[in-house]
């Protein structure tokens, strides 16, 4: 594959996300080579980070996973501030 960042997209236009080692492998390129693609790719928008080293998912804008909402009702409506 003769351009990194075509085949990256490419790559996750198959995919909902991905990590990596996943693209290392498929690209055939070492960590440091993909770490530059993705830093441009993240930076002009064209693919999407969440989470951090080992942990990182890449994903293109429209294969982002929704994000997660938790909420939880703490039952202090109506108290007087003493009481929370």
């Amino acid at each position: 594959m003769s351009d990194p960042k075509t085949g990256i997209l490419d790559y996750l236009a198959t995919t909902d996300a991905t990590g990596g080692r996943e693209l290392r492998e498929y690209l055939g390129v070492g960590r440091q080579a993909l770490s530059v693609h993705f830093r441009q790719l993240i930076e002009s928008g064209d693919v999407l980070k969440s989470g951090s080293t080992r942990a990182a998912r890449y994903s293109l804008p429209t294969h982002a996973p929704a994000p997660l909402v938790a909420s939880k009702d703490l039952g202090i409506a109506g108290l007087d501030e003493s009481e929370v």
